[in-house]
């Protein structure tokens, strides 16, 4: 059975206003932001590149590590 992780957040501006629709990316997965901000991603464990997009604001890109979760 394959291994996965579930890496969760929320997106929000400066002023600490949540981004609702902001584009969430983790590898080939990708998701979009609810109405508080929040996302969730489900991926097998491992480095990877998490990238936030939304519109009129500059892209962020940061490494982030899924780690492998004890059964």
């Amino acid at each position: 059975m394959a291994q996965s992780a579930r890496l969760t957040g929320a997106v929000t501006d400066s002023s600490g206003v949540a981004l609702k629709g902001a584009t969430v990316s983790l590898g080939s997965s990708q998701t979009v932001t609810d109405t508080a901000g929040k996302f969730s991603i489900v991926a097998a464990p491992g480095d990877y590149i998490l990238k936030v997009s939304y519109l009129g604001y500059r892209s962020v890109s940061e490494a982030v590590r899924l780690p492998r979760v004890a059964p």
